[in-house]
């Protein structure tokens, strides 16, 4: 070795500049696909990650009235690892000359557990309350942005007390304004990307001191009191399936009457909630990785025609070296180790820059759900990104360096120096620009896709390769960048056929109220009405609305078959139609979900699929999960709209 060591170190006192320059730029191409390998990794792991952080809730039960015997029992349920117990109360945000916003979710644990133990929060500005904190709040940035507040500002709310309708009351006299100091804006594990009208709302959560005040402690529908809701957020133990649970919580409560009051017990799952924030994340995700792949293959293309073409410089004395003694192997171990040496420095500055990179990482949503943002390690893809950037030139040059040796002992035995043997046919397009009296044309066909001879040879193939991947890079991205422009400035083509919808919350809008408003409005064109809940097929909760197109048409878009006509018939998203393996023309076995325990046994009804629906986002604010894109069914309001018994 010893003399591949001596040429090695004289060829580097020569061409260290070139060298030089081809590690930097190998390592920054490297440095920008490891970046985008890294970035995507990440991007596509953040909420899972996230959702581990916070010790995420995957069930919360509401409960019309407060028995915190049934918390308890519900602790020690064997599928429960852990709960944290709330209560929602109707309290407002006040509007200057208007009536109070009640489209707020406001919060506060009894025992702090709430954003702490269970689905805790991710601070963004400021501190979390302490357990024993008074009039502090926690509020999402939405609400920050909206009120411009910032951690230390005073938030204005307005608590709405119970009062006797039947009384000649102003119900505006009986308000009561509440103030909270502003400890932290944070994030809430189920806002990353809103799926549902409980995720999209304004969200506090008041320090447990607020729980213990006089005005939130009276009894629940007495005068003064305010409304509430007991809530338990259920984490469950790993494996554990949400509907088991559910059955198992919702027999317990037969053992404690009070959880019966002011409508029962009501379980949501948060699992199509999470599954639609993936979905919301992953193109981001497919993006950068796509991105990375593609700057490999050019960085490839084009590093490795300069690698090539360093290489075959650097064969010009291996005659020299073959007649002074110099076996094949020993020019083919030189010729690795001048490679090994750029793609070794190369790739320790791609690493270098992934890391130093990775705090602009991840991207979109995922940013912001990102437990722990700044400079990210990930030993697999740094590892297997280091050894790429090493191996695979010299992979790919593997087969030119043979036939580099090859040539220049064969030169050496025949005396005949590399630079006059030939090594590529001229272009056929040169010659026939050239006879066709294109004598300007045939000369540059002939510089761009001729090689030329020896030493001042270049890598035409891969140059028009590397030429090729970059164009149908930047046209992938073109396309793409403006199919989902279009795609979200078009609400039509995801289902939502249109302007405004009127929702009332838990109550219902009367089919007359709905005809009177259309009819005095000249500027409706036509309106649907409909309900929305859930299905049970098959052991799978489905998210479900019912609609009845009462004056116009086209409020569904269905990619095939028809939408269902009457209660016997029903119309599946794609997904969840694949997800069922059910197909066009069959039936399933479906029961209403009420998620609560009205007597009796369910009623199963037997379904026809009538066809494939296009679903936008249909929800109820804590009763179901709400519908989005391909997953959910359609069926006819009357079969969502049964009357429940408590």
């Amino acid at each position: 070795m010893a003399p591949v060591w001596f040429a090695l170190r004289a060829g580097m006192r020569r061409r260290w500049r070139a060298l030089v320059s081809l590690a930097l730029l190998l390592g920054l191409a490297g440095g920008v696909v490891l970046t985008a390998a890294a970035g995507a990794r990440r991007t596509d792991t953040a909420y899972p990650r996230l959702l581990t952080w916070a010790s995420a809730s995957q069930v919360t039960a509401l409960l019309g009235g407060l028995d915190p015997a049934y918390f308890a029992a519900l602790h020690r349920l064997p599928q429960v690892a852990a709960v944290a117990t709330a209560m929602q109360y109707n309290i407002a945000l006040p509007v200057s000359g208007g009536l109070p916003d009640n489209q707020v979710e406001v919060l506060a644990s009894s025992d702090g557990s709430l954003g702490t133990t269970v689905d805790r929060v991710k601070v963004l500005q400021g501190q979390m309350f302490g357990s024993g904190a008074a009039s502090e709040a926690v509020i999402d940035p939405g609400t920050a942005a909206r009120l411009h507040l910032a951690p230390g500002d005073t938030l204005h709310l307005t608590a709405v007390p119970y009062y006797d309708a039947s009384q000649d009351l102003n119900p505006a006299k009986l308000r009561v304004p509440l103030t909270f100091r502003v400890a932290a804006v944070g994030l809430f594990d189920d806002q990353v990307v809103p799926t549902t009208s409980n995720s999209s709302e304004p969200r506090i959560l008041l320090s447990p001191g607020f729980s213990r005040t006089a005005l939130a402690t009276r009894g629940y529908g007495t005068k003064g009191s305010i409304d509430y809701l007991a809530q338990a957020y259920v984490r469950l133990k790993p494996g554990t399936d949400p509907a088991a649970f559910s059955a198992a919580a919702q027999a317990l409560s037969s053992r404690y009457p009070g959880v019966r009051v002011n409508g029962g017990l009501v379980f949501t799952d948060s699992s199509p909630q999470v599954a639609g924030t993936q979905r919301a994340i992953r193109p981001l995700a497919v993006a950068l990785a796509l991105f990375g792949a593609l700057a490999g293959l050019i960085a490839l293309a084009v590093i490795g025609q300069l690698l090539a073409r360093q290489m075959t410089l650097d064969t010009a004395g291996y005659g020299v070296l073959s007649a002074l003694g110099m076996t094949r192997g020993a020019l083919l171990a030189l010729a690795a180790a001048r490679l090994g040496l750029v793609t070794v420095a190369g790739g320790v500055i791609a690493v270098g820059i992934a890391i130093a990179a990775s705090p602009l990482l991840p991207i979109g949503a995922a940013r912001l759900a990102e437990p722990q943002p700044g400079i990210g390690l990930d030993p697999a893809v740094l590892g297997i990104g280091f050894a790429a950037v090493v191996l695979l030139p010299l992979v790919v040059l593997a087969a030119p360096a043979v036939r580099a040796v090859r040539q220049a002992r064969g030169s050496a035995a025949t005396a005949t120096p590399p630079a006059t043997r030939p090594t590529a046919r001229p272009s056929w397009l040169a010659g026939a620009l050239t006879r066709a009296g294109t004598v300007t044309g045939g000369i540059g066909a002939r510089m761009a896709f001729e090689p030329g001879h020896g030493r001042t040879a270049v890598p035409v193939r891969s140059a028009l390769a590397g030429t090729a991947i970059a164009v149908a890079a930047v046209v992938a991205a073109a396309v793409f960048g403006t199919s989902l422009v279009g795609l979200v400035s078009s609400p039509q083509q995801y289902g939502q056929n249109w302007n405004q919808q009127l929702s009332l919350g838990f109550a219902a809008v009367p089919a007359s109220y709905a005809a009177q408003f259309a009819a005095a409005t000249p500027s409706v064109t036509g309106y649907a009405l409909g309900d929305i809940g859930q299905l049970d097929i098959a052991g799978t909760r489905v998210a479900a609305v019912g609609v009845n197109q009462v004056h116009g048409d086209g409020y569904l878009t269905m990619l095939a078959g028809r939408p269902p006509a009457n209660a016997a018939e029903i119309a599946l998203g794609a997904q969840t139609m694949r997800a069922l393996g059910v197909r066009i023309g069959q039936t399933v076995r479906a029961t209403v979900d009420w998620a609560t325990g009205h007597p009796g046994p369910a009623t199963q009804h037997l379904l026809r699929v009538t066809g494939t629906v296009v679903l936008p986002d249909f929800g109820q604010s804590g009763l179901s999960s709400d519908t989005d894109l391909g997953n959910g069914a359609v069926v006819s309001p009357t079969l969502l709209s049964s009357i429940q018994r408590f």
